[in-house]
């Protein structure tokens, strides 16, 4: 059996797959069949992937790119498995691959969707529909003129009609997509009475009627102007609201599916602090915390009284122990501290004076976990640190050791937890007292 590389990457559930990496002959191997991989217009596979993402920018699997590069004949693939082709070439070209022989100037970045799996995009691209409209709707779509309007008392009522029912059922919400399809099915005749052919027309027939009604931003359309952002975050963020502040990676998967549009990532929902992770996959509004100066001021003062008493450096995040947490502002009912969301407020309250220790890897979960809390002004800056600080207590120092027994003594004192970092110690530990032989199996700890 050939040897691989193996990754570790931790998914929302908690459990942890390993991404088996071909080894640099199969690499090697790999890029000349992606070079020789040409079709009979001259477009690459790359030329194929970024014409692809610039129809749809919504992020996608390596799969649903191959699927929609055949559809559409942009290339003919003679490669016993097409799909991996598509996935390396793409890796390749991410600014955040792991492929240290990656392309010099990158094209794409990766993300993980709510299911673990890898999904792509061009660089410097959003969320496709915050943006842009699906390929043959164009956003800039004029308004129609109603003269000339077949039946349309008739069609208003029936859009109109359609769209109360997405509003009573979706929180106020509908968009483009959905009304496309249910009018298609309610309202043929009047479609075809007045060439009304695709979602770009009936968006410029809704602003022309429904413009002062209703609130629009191709390509959501919504009963009343929102109190929050105009795109998928915010529709996320109505969505916790109406589930009482706090809403899963499932509920949001599924809401998703129901307007037809694709679910935002999780760096998307976290990126502008609105929303904040409380547990694995489930989010809290930022606004259900309240994070006024007093809270903060609060949270500082119980964290430096947590300090006072362990007496230590660091705060192993998942020692706290649970009554610890009533020392925080009291929340909403039915919402509750956690280890997770004490990390999201120091995340991006860092005047509260305290920060967290991460991992630090690529492909990590956003909702991961962190090593430990330390003071801002610490001498403490990364996981290398507190592990050294931790050998230092407890080993005599130089030792050898194997790096999983390592690995398992830092996880029965906190530091870690599960199979965190069961392949990737050397990358977490990337410090010049931690020195790991080629295998990366054997470590030697050095004093200082």
């Amino acid at each position: 059996m050939k040897n691989h590389a193996v990754e570790s990457i931790d998914f929302p559930n908690g459990i942890v797959t390993d991404i088996i990496k071909a080894p640099t002959e199969e690499m090697a191997e790999s890029q000349k069949q992606i070079k020789a991989e040409l079709n009979k217009s001259g477009m690459t596979i790359k030329e194929a992937v970024i014409c692809i993402m610039k129809a749809i920018p919504n992020p996608m699997t390596a799969k649903e790119i191959y699927k929609k590069i055949i559809e559409q004949g942009l290339y003919t693939f003679g490669a016993q498995n097409p799909v991996n082709v598509v996935r390396t070439t793409i890796e390749y070209a991410c600014d955040n691959s792991d492929y240290s022989n990656r392309d010099a100037i990158p094209n794409f970045h990766y993300e993980k969707n709510g299911d673990g799996k890898r999904v792509y995009h061009l660089l410097g691209n959003t969320m496709a529909r915050d943006t842009k409209t699906r390929e043959h709707t164009k956003a800039d779509s004029p308004s129609v003129s109603l003269a000339n309007i077949v039946d349309l008392k008739e069609g208003k009522k029936g859009i109109r009609k359609i769209l109360d029912t997405h509003f009573q059922r979706l929180h106020g919400y509908s968009n483009i997509v959905i009304l496309w399809d249910a009018a298609q099915n309610e309202l043929p005749m009047f479609l075809n009475d007045n060439a009304i052919n695709s979602e770009g027309d009936l968006w410029g027939f809704v602003r022309s009627v429904f413009g002062r009604e209703f609130s629009l931003s191709n390509p959501h359309i919504w009963r009343n102007t929102p109190t929050y952002p105009q795109n998928v975050r915010g529709i996320v963020i109505n969505l916790a609201r109406q589930c009482g502040g706090m809403v899963t990676r499932e509920q949001i998967n599924s809401f998703f599916s129901r307007i037809k549009i694709g679910a935002p990532t999780n760096q998307t929902l976290i990126s502008q602090n609105e929303l904040l992770f409380c547990d694995k996959a489930a989010f809290l509004l930022t606004e259900s915390v309240n994070l006024t100066s007093d809270r903060c001021n609060a949270i500082a003062r119980a964290l430096q009284g947590l300090f006072s008493v362990e007496n230590t450096p660091y705060i192993i995040l998942r020692d706290i122990k649970p009554e610890w947490f009533a020392c925080l502002p009291e929340l909403q009912s039915s919402i509750y501290w956690t280890p997770l969301l004490l990390q999201e407020v120091l995340r991006i309250q860092p005047d509260i004076g305290y920060c967290i220790i991460m991992q630090n890897l690529k492909g990590q979960d956003y909702d991961t976990i962190g090593a430990a809390i330390v003071p801002c002004d610490s001498d403490i800056q990364t996981l290398a640190d507190i592990v050294h600080r931790h050998c230092y207590n407890r080993f005599k120092l130089p030792i050898n050791i194997l790096a999983e027994e390592l690995r398992v003594e830092l996880r029965e004192t906190g530091i870690l937890e599960g199979n965190e970092l069961i392949y990737n110690m050397h990358k977490a530990l990337k410090d010049h007292r931690f020195a790991f032989d080629n295998e990366k199996q054997n470590i030697k700890i050095l004093e200082r």
